[in-house]
């Protein structure tokens, strides 16, 4: 197949250069030249996605990976990845993939049409699919496409994404049949200069954009030593999560480990404990600590009198007593969870 594509969203300026409105980059950008991620190319006034159905990494994964908490637990989804990324995060936890751009890469990909994508979906007995290992908004044009037959099939989509994209990008994600999306907020304004490259305020402006329209969101924060674990910084996520997206919304903050070319000490848990004292303090009613399997804190407990309600061991659910009506069977507490489930 043909893994060149145009692109959905660019417009073209004079000299015939483009302007690339996928991302928070808008990248400029002349003849015969690439953009910031490397997958877009302009070719005589035309701007080209180079990694349309090129897949890096295939996966049927629990939705509790990706993570989300509070839509469909318990269900499993088809994730994929492509090549590239819109950040320069030096801590990047799948650098294989999305520090790379497509060119090249053939060899090491697989390429599937959006049809082949639904049925294997379908055949692995998925609930949906997930856009992510690398960043969705380098493969927007696939994604947007495979949401369209995945929606029509009855089946969910959702995006791990920065959260990098331009107003015009998330329009076309939700038109096409996104539902949920987890956005990392890797720290404050500072951090995203200093290690990414990027503006928060484009991200934030994204979350209370999604939250606006409907959609499913969750948060997540790889909380680093030295880089986003000061208790200003994590006040300064957790009121802003507040103010953009509402307390109910799952803020998710993992333990970091040392990859790529960062080499901090991995955080301690007792540091994620603590970002989470100041999550509950600035009013969030759901936060959740990843990379410690077995923590009590990866566990959904109602916010109104503490009764465990799922329990969680990694990405397992071991035990869910909501029933269909979402509601805490103690105290009759209700929490905002997407989907259907079977009780366990």
């Amino acid at each position: 197949m043909d893994t060149e594509k145009e692109a959905y969203l660019y417009q073209t300026l004079d000299g015939g250069a483009v302007r690339c409105d996928t991302c928070g980059h808008a990248c400029v950008i002349p003849p015969g030249k690439l953009g910031f991620c490397k997958t877009r190319e302009n070719r005589g006034g035309t701007l080209y996605s180079l990694e349309y159905g090129l897949i890096s990494s295939v996966n049927v994964n629990p939705v509790e990976k990706k993570p989300l908490f509070h839509f469909y637990p318990g269900s499993s989804l088809l994730t994929i990845g492509s090549w590239s990324c819109t950040f320069v995060c030096p801590w990047c936890q799948n650098d294989g993939i999305s520090k790379t751009g497509p060119q090249g890469k053939a060899s090491q990909s697989y390429t599937m049409t959006p049809q082949t994508l639904l049925d294997i979906t379908l055949e692995n007995g998925c609930a949906g699919t997930s856009m992510s290992f690398s960043e969705p908004t380098t493969f927007l044009e696939y994604a947007v496409d495979v949401f369209k037959l995945t929606r029509d099939a009855g089946l969910y989509n959702t995006v791990v994404t920065n959260g990098y994209f331009t107003p015009a990008a998330a329009d076309l994600m939700l038109e096409s049949g996104a539902d949920a999306f987890n956005i990392d907020i890797k720290g404050d304004a500072e951090t995203y200069a200093q290690y990414c490259s990027g503006d928060i305020e484009k991200v934030w402006q994204n979350v209370k954009k999604l939250r606006d329209s409907g959609a499913h969101i969750e948060l997540t924060t790889l909380v680093i030593p030295d880089v986003n674990d000061s208790d200003a910084c994590l006040n300064g996520i957790a009121a802003r999560i507040v103010q953009e997206a509402g307390p109910e919304t799952p803020w998710h903050i993992s333990r970091y480990h040392p990859a790529y070319r960062f080499h901090n000490p991995p955080t301690p848990v007792r540091t994620l404990e603590q970002a989470y004292d100041i999550g509950k303090e600035n009013g969030l009613l759901y936060i959740y600590a990843g990379n410690i399997p077995g923590h009590r804190y990866e566990n959904t407990c109602c916010p109104s009198c503490g009764e465990e309600l799922i329990r969680r061991v990694g990405f397992e659910v071991q035990r869910n007593r909501l029933g269909e009506d979402r509601r805490c069977p103690e105290c009759g507490q209700e929490i905002p969870i997407v989907g259907r489930w079977e009780r366990i």
